[in-house]
């Protein structure tokens, strides 16, 4: 399912939509993977989730191997009160 959202009166959202899509863009041309509450997903699946989370937020968790590059990042969504 995809989610439009409507950036006309939300600047500071969309900075930060974009922000993290470019951010994500560039761990996947180094070819880390990426998930979204357990399935492989897309830097713009993941920020589109992330920007209409309304209560809790996701957590990151860097994946590393064994010399300790990163290798994965998973979004996994958390209660609100541990987002403060």
């Amino acid at each position: 399912m995809k989610i439009i959202i409507d950036f006309l009166v939300r600047t500071e959202e969309k900075r930060k939509y974009l922000r993290l899509v470019k951010e994500l863009q560039e761990y996947r041309k180094r070819s880390i993977r990426l998930t979204l509450e357990g399935e492989q997903s897309t830097p713009e699946c993941i920020a589109n989730a992330c920007a209409v989370m309304e209560e809790g937020c996701y957590m990151r968790d860097y994946i590393s191997n064994d010399i300790g590059a990163i290798i994965e990042i998973r979004f996994d969504r958390v209660s609100e009160t541990l987002c403060e």
